[in-house]
């Protein structure tokens, strides 16, 4: 087998797993949580409300490969949060 024929077969492949979803295309680099400065609204899943422009932690989820969002915030500093904004209008109506 030439050189060509099996870097077309290797692109075959690759299609394969694209297409079929298999999670062995996500990069590894993906499948860990990595911290990220947000720039535009995201829904972290630990959380109540959106986050915009602060630092979340993502990766590609294993199953549906979509992107996840977390904050990893304690209880203690939601809370401190809550009471800091407690006397401020929602931003949202």
């Amino acid at each position: 087998m030439r050189f060509y024929q099996v870097t077309d077969c290797i692109r075959r492949l690759a299609r394969i797993a694209y297409e079929s979803g298999s999670i062995a295309n996500i990069p590894a680099s993906h499948r860990v949580w990595t911290p990220l400065f947000i720039w535009w609204p995201v829904w972290p899943s630990d959380e109540q409300h959106f986050f915009w422009l602060e630092l979340v932690w993502r990766r590609r989820h294993p199953m549906t490969q979509q992107w996840e969002y977390r904050s990893f915030r304690t209880a203690a500093e939601k809370q401190r949060e809550a009471d800091d904004s407690a006397g401020w209008p929602p931003l949202i109506h």
